[in-house]
């Protein structure tokens, strides 16, 4: 349910070793002008989280978001 892009575990590690973070990130439903979009942030676990293990990084999801997303793909591309 839950991908991750080796471009993105890379990135990801390397922003957290940066900024000498150690925490899981979680992947959140935004709204904005838009519509709807996800993003990632800095969080602790809930016990209402679904918890996936990728490269090495604790990535949290609130388990009744996959209803209405399905499947999420996090990426990295550069602009």
């Amino acid at each position: 349910m839950l991908e991750v892009t080796e471009t993105a575990i890379t990135n990801l590690k390397e922003y957290l070793t940066k900024n000498n973070l150690d925490s899981a990130i979680r992947v959140v439903m935004q709204s904005g002008c838009a519509g709807v979009s996800l993003g990632l942030g800095l969080d602790e676990k809930k016990d209402s989280d679904q918890v996936f293990e990728e490269g090495g990084i604790t990535f949290l999801v609130d388990g009744g978001m996959f209803a209405t997303t399905g499947a999420i793909k996090v990426d990295f591309v550069k602009s």
